[in-house]
């Protein structure tokens, strides 16, 4: 009988359908499935990978040439322990930055195969990934190759990451994988170079920081511990707060890829790169970072930062820039490209930093109202700040204080609302300082400007000082000082010049003859330990405010002359001024020049040679060369206790031949 091939053929058919029917259907339910939140499934019950030839993680990446969408994030907290500073920053900005809201919704376009099979017969409803940093804690320790040629997992089967792997790589052992917000993340052992690297895929992050995503009960955080280098896919998108989010992480050297982390979402990056001291590579050039307002602390801390690309960054919203390269290995640095136009705070900028040189002369800093420590213990040698528009900058404290500051210009700079320029350049071996055109109507405060300071020759007229309350310890220990004329300056309403002077050991002469001191409280120390002070003409000081004058004068060795007539001292506590001078022969006093303690040494014994004369001393004593006391001598101590000085000036000498 004649087989009729068409029915056989429909018969093959028909089985053919319902096996591919079978294996679809099976195929439809392992797709399907409810894909679980860290919260709703322990890490525990998630399958494992039985692949030996594990090349990817089973915990499925995006590919990286997938563009994800970005869903709307909103400003979290910090999680770390900065996270005092990191809300305040954040709470601070959004006032003056709208949130952003432009973010497309973030849909994960690979499907999840890292849920179990539920059992259940009928097609369940597919759930959109849910957004967590828990790391999937799978296929730990297997060896994956750097080829797939023998895998037998099928193409729809095979992971998207594996697009990113290097087929020229030799073999790596994943250590641990996971998911921070919608991005997977492998992290793995290269086992030819030993560096553990951490591989992120394609999508939204989390807020947390790289060093918390790994983790683990009872392991600690081996991302601080271990992690020598990131791979960042295409299409990784940082949230809004992208705060510490590469911070801490001790042994990172390199990372690769940065060019594909999109940040065009994101307003909060402090603390981004901080305190990963084997860091030396970062490129962030043509970063899409108009959103951003806080870059502070940005690389705080990076040592070994040597090289370090802002070409082109995008900062014309930034408010914060404080501490921003504190502590980082820069020697040089270019900010021609940086609107400055909206900063606000640019505080320890560049402090502990290996930076040398820096040209600010162009920069709009019109907004800045804090420059304290800005370049303070840096190696900054030379910096220019001519016609640097700052008007409302109010402090300047210590801004080069410790630096290796050899020549700064300050021509013209605008400093109009300027009030404190204390310690700005104590501890320095400052050579040349240019102040020419300089605005400084509303300075108050000087105390510790220029001590510890090598400047020798010092120029101070263009400087305005008419409201200067503080000049305490201004020229503290600057042991290059030795002729000085400050008589130009404006002192009339300094209330402090406690140790002015002080322990300017090479300090010869200072004329400071038309000083106005009459709201002056403090003079204790002021020209203390000046060890080659030779004379003082002090004749207008007004002392009539003036409670201490406590070691004003001790340890001036060298002093031979002092003119101290108009002092007085009846509102002093304290007139221990005059101790360890024990060759001061001249002493010019007024009546109201009371020095009773003021601890005179005893005159020395006849025949000792007077000092820069050809005089001898006749008798241990002290005589009056003029006024109603004229022939009268006095021991030391009797010189202090005597009152019956006339209203003019009597000069006392010692009694010589």
């Amino acid at each position: 009988m004649m087989k009729t091939p068409g029915k056989s053929w429909a018969l093959t058919t028909t089985f053919v359908g319902l096996v591919c029917g079978l294996v679809l259907t099976q195929n439809k339910l392992y797709a399907d499935t409810v894909t679980t939140t860290p919260e709703q499934t322990p890490i525990a019950n998630v399958q494992k990978s039985t692949d030996s030839q594990y090349a990817v993680s089973t915990t499925q990446a995006t590919n990286g040439n997938a563009t994800p969408q970005v869903a709307p994030v909103t400003n979290t907290t910090s999680a770390t322990d900065r996270n005092t500073q990191k809300s305040q920053s954040a709470t601070q900005d959004s006032k003056a930055n709208a949130a952003v809201t432009d973010q497309p919704a973030l849909t994960n376009q690979t499907p999840n195969t890292t849920t179990q099979q539920s059992g259940v017969n009928s097609p369940q409803p597919e759930t959109k990934p849910v957004a967590t940093d828990q790391p999937v804690n799978q296929n730990s320790g297997k060896t994956t190759q750097s080829t797939v040629s023998n895998n037998t997992t099928t193409q729809s089967q095979q992971p998207a990451a594996q697009a990113a792997t290097d087929p020229t790589q030799n073999t790596e052992t994943l250590i641990t994988n996971g998911q921070s917000g919608t991005a997977k993340w492998d992290y793995v052992k290269n086992n030819t170079t030993g560096e553990y690297v951490l591989k992120i895929h394609a999508g939204q992050l989390g807020y947390y920081p790289i060093y918390c995503w790994a983790y683990r009960n009872g392991e600690g955080n081996f991302f601080k511990a271990q992690l020598n280098k990131i791979i960042i896919d295409p299409n990784v998108y940082t949230p809004q707060n992208a705060s510490g989010l590469f911070e801490e992480l001790h042994h990172l050297k390199t990372i690769e890829g940065l060019v594909n982390l999109q940040v065009q979402y994101t307003q909060y990056m402090s603390y981004m790169f901080a305190d990963d001291p084997l860091l030396n590579n970062v490129d962030l050039s043509f970063w899409p970072t108009y959103r951003v307002t806080d870059m502070s602390y940005m690389f705080l801390n990076d040592k070994s930062l040597t090289n370090l690309n802002l070409d082109y960054l995008e900062t014309g919203r930034v408010l914060d820039f404080q501490h921003m390269f504190d502590g980082t290995g820069i020697t040089n640095i270019d900010l021609s490209t940086f609107d400055l136009s909206h900063v606000k705070n640019m505080s320890y900028m560049f402090a502990n930093s290996q930076l040398q040189t820096i040209d600010l002369s162009y920069l709009n800093c019109s907004e800045v109202t804090d420059m304290s420590y800005m370049f303070a213990n840096s190696q900054l040698q030379n910096a220019d700040l001519s016609n640097l528009d700052i008007a409302n900058v109010t402090t300047m404290y210590a801004m080069f204080s410790n630096s290796k500051l050899q020549d700064v210009n300050l021509e013209n700079v605008n400093a109009a609302n300027v009030t404190n320029m204390s310690a700005m350049f104590q501890d320095t071996p400052l050579k040349d300082l240019k102040l020419n055109g300089i605005k400084t109507p509303k300075l108050l405060d000087m105390s510790y400007m220029f001590a510890n300071c090598s400047i020798s020759d010092l120029d101070l007229r263009a400087l305005n000082t008419a409201a200067v309350k503080n000049m305490n310890h201004l020229f503290f220990n600057a042991l290059s000082l030795v002729n000085v004329n400050l008589s130009y300056l404006n002192t009339a309403n300094v209330e402090n010049m406690n140790s002015m002077f002080a322990q300017c050991e090479n300090l010869q002469n200072v004329d400071v003859s038309c000083w106005d001191t009459s709201q002056v409280t403090d003079m204790g120390a002021m020209f203390s330990d000046c060890k080659n002070l030779r004379t003082l003409d002090l004749s207008n000081f007004n002392t009539q405010k003036v409670t201490t004058v406590q070691q004003m004068f001790m340890g001036d060795n060298r002093l031979t002359s002092l003119d101290i007539r108009n002092f007085d001292l009846t509102n002093a506590n304290n007139t221990d001024m005059l101790y360890a001078t024990r060759f001061l022969n001249r002493l010019v006093l007024g009546a109201k020049t009371l020095i009773n303690n003021a601890n005179i040494g005893d005159v020395p014994r006849a025949g000792f040679k007077v000092p820069g004369t050809n005089n001898r001393v006749q008798s241990s004593n002290w005589v009056a060369v003029n006024g109603p006391q004229t022939g009268q001598k006095f021991t030391s101590k009797q010189l202090m206790d005597s009152k019956n000085r006339a209203d003019g000036a009597t000069t006392y000498q010692w009694d010589v031949i």
